[in-house]
């Protein structure tokens, strides 16, 4: 237990003892309170050191608040951060969102792909080499007609 914490039990006890629960204005809070005068004489333990410490400036803050205290300053300027910051960090969080959700469709497609893949060779296990032979020349007729269509076609005709 500090001396203070002390002090103000005694203070109290005192208080108690005659029969009136409140702090008046020789509690602990008077040697500091310029407008309630000198130090309390019941309480040496707090007596004033060298001077009382200056007041607070009063700091407007932008969404009409007054913070009064030492460190007003700086709870001003965190709370004007705080306002964009948080726009910030909703901006942050909706783009996890949206990139988590990219990240599954590609998942799905790519699951999806592999067992495509997976199907076609399985398939491709039991067929004979009969149907695999059949299979290789319609596919180079089919390849040979696209490009004769394709070469057909660029040519274009005279007008007369």
């Amino acid at each position: 237990m500090s001396a203070g914490d002390a002090a103000a039990l005694a203070e109290l006890e005192v208080a108690l003892a005659a029969e009136d629960a409140g702090l008046d204005a020789a509690g602990p809070h008077a040697a500091f309170d310029p407008a309630l005068g000198a130090a309390p004489a019941i309480a040496p333990a707090f007596a004033p050191i060298a001077a009382p410490p200056p007041a607070a400036p009063i700091v407007a803050v932008p969404a009409a608040h007054v913070i009064v205290g030492l460190g007003a300053g700086v709870w001003a300027f965190a709370a004007g951060i705080g306002d964009a910051a948080a726009g910030e960090v909703t901006a942050l969080q909706q783009r996890r969102k949206e990139l988590r959700h990219e990240r599954d469709v590609v998942n799905r497609d790519l699951r999806n792909a592999e067992r495509k893949r997976q199907r076609l060779l399985e398939r491709a296990r039991g067929i004979s080499d009969d149907d695999l032979l059949a299979l290789v020349a319609a596919r180079a007729v089919a390849k040979s007609n696209a490009k004769a269509k394709a070469k057909g076609k660029a040519k274009a005709k005279a007008k007369a």
